[in-house]
């Protein structure tokens, strides 16, 4: 069985939301931060996290789904929605690749399977981290020109994202470094070095994978 890892800075993104909306929720409720003396842009702000903190975890109980492979057959399962798909790999499916523009500078590769004309199946690597290992598993036909120009197209858009990336993950961790031998030791530190360690593998994964791309393509 193959299964969908969730993708490393998406998740980290989500953990950090749901941590700033929830603790400014908790101070506006213990601390009475709304009806306080906080002046009103502080108020302002609290509330804008904590109502965007909500919109995401509405969006996570929505769009959350655990995607695997078994027995020839690929599972999209939401569970919070209780909805599920599933496409048997064994018949003939048509697959489309396309660029899905998350930011202005963040682009992720999205594939479509289609199975009969109705059964399609829809993820990209914004959702998960192997998503070439699932995709080779999907895909036999082999690397196509389609999928060769959204490859190539990606690795242009974000080689120098993840090459800053690493850069100031690297200037993170000298700082807390630098805190740890001045000042003190604090069992929290562990927690940033251990994001700091998995970020930075992740983003020196997809680096690599970039200028490989943009390597072969380019002869």
């Amino acid at each position: 069985m193959k299964i969908a890892f969730p993708n490393i800075f998406t998740s980290f993104g989500f953990v950090a939301v749901q941590l700033s909306g929830g603790m400014l929720a908790y101070f506006s409720i213990d601390r009475n931060l709304f009806f306080g003396d906080l002046i009103f842009i502080g108020k302002f702000f609290a509330g804008l996290v904590i109502l965007f903190a909500t919109v995401i975890t509405i969006m996570f109980l929505v769009y959350f789904r655990i995607l695997f492979i078994r027995d020839h057959t690929l599972y999209s399962v939401k569970p919070f929605i209780f909805k599920l798909k599933k496409i048997d790999l064994t018949q003939k499916l048509k697959i489309k690749w396309s660029i899905w523009d998350v930011t202005n500078k963040i682009s992720c590769r999205k594939i479509s399977i289609v199975e009969r004309k109705k059964h399609v199946i829809e993820f990209s690597d914004f959702e998960f981290e192997n998503f070439d290992a699932i995709v080779n598993q999907i895909d036999k036909t082999g690397y196509n020109e389609e999928r060769a120009k959204v490859d190539l197209y990606q690795a242009k858009e974000d080689v120098f994202l993840h090459t800053f990336t690493l850069f100031l993950l690297a200037f993170i961790f000298v700082i807390i470094v630098w805190i740890n031998l001045i000042h003190i030791f604090h069992r929290i530190h562990i927690v940033f070095y251990f994001c700091i360690m998995l970020l930075s593998y992740s983003a020196r994964t997809k680096r690599k994978r970039c200028r490989k791309i943009i390597k072969q393509q380019n002869l």
